[in-house]
């Protein structure tokens, strides 16, 4: 390679002389003394000599490959006709033959998936009762927590005079129960050993003929043998519909734990 043969050209941008290897004719390289890539090239060489004509003599270039992108797109036949199309065309020019386009298919399959999964969480909201629906939105900061302004559920029965038609009418039906909770102990607390665990077992039952209580739990303070107080532990449900039940189990965290006292009354928010 220290025998290889020497050029000499000129930087494209800043005109200076370039030295390189004959090998490296048609290459980008950094310029030197402007800092800018220019192709090297050999520059054209003049020889002089007495009483004869000068005689230029041009060493060719070596050819740099084209991108791809710049090199011609190759033509496609129409269908129809079987003339020569560029394949952006979108109609023959010959026969007026429409060129289907290629469907995307993942496109569509994703915005088919799209439309499913919002069909099915539309279906499941619609379905849910409207107390669970109030308490989801609170849940969101959408609505106030524990107030449930829905409208009051009514009933159809049939009325009319005799020998007439009978007509449909809305009659409300009574107003949600009040007064003293719906919500009461069916299987009473015990203290019951598992494994190397102990829980406060027992069920809790709703009462109520059309509310849902929600948020229901029950809670213990934990004492020791002379009844000194060791803390609070407690369970909860999300919700609990009218004339279910629930079975609650409230783990004793303290060892010293031997007695419990339940924290009257059993939570609950309808």
């Amino acid at each position: 390679m220290g025998d290889e043969t020497k050029l000499k050209g000129n930087c494209q941008h800043c005109g200076n002389k370039l030295k390189f290897a004959a090998h490296m004719a048609g290459m980008e390289e950094t310029c030197p003394h402007c800092q800018q890539v220019t192709v090297l090239q050999a520059a054209v060489v003049v020889s002089a000599t007495p009483n004869v004509s000068s005689t230029v003599s041009e060493i060719q270039p070596v050819s740099t490959p084209v991108p791809e992108a710049l090199l011609p797109q190759q033509k496609i036949e129409c269908p129809n006709c079987q003339a020569s199309i560029e394949p952006e065309d979108r109609l023959c020019v010959q026969c007026g033959f429409h060129i289907p386009r290629p469907i995307n298919w993942v496109r569509w399959g994703a915005v088919a998936l799209i439309v499913i999964q919002l069909g099915y969480l539309t279906l499941r909201w619609v379905g849910l009762d409207p107390r669970v629906q109030h308490a989801f939105k609170a849940k969101l900061g959408l609505a106030r927590a524990g107030v449930y302004a829905g409208s009051t559920p009514t009933k159809k029965v049939l009325g009319g005079a005799e020998g007439k038609d009978s007509v449909t009418d809305d009659v409300p039906l009574p107003p949600p129960e009040t007064g003293a909770p719906r919500l009461v102990f069916v299987k009473q607390p015990e203290l019951k050993e598992e494994g190397s665990f102990y829980f406060i077992i027992g069920t809790v039952q709703n009462n109520s003929a059309t509310d849902t209580y929600f948020q229901v739990s029950v809670k213990f303070l934990l004492q020791d043998d002379q009844g000194n107080p060791l803390g609070i532990v407690q369970d909860y449900v999300a919700l609990l519909d009218p004339g279910k039940t629930w079975g609650f189990r409230v783990l004793v965290v303290d060892p010293d734990a031997t007695k419990y006292v339940f924290q009257r009354p059993i939570g609950g928010v309808r």
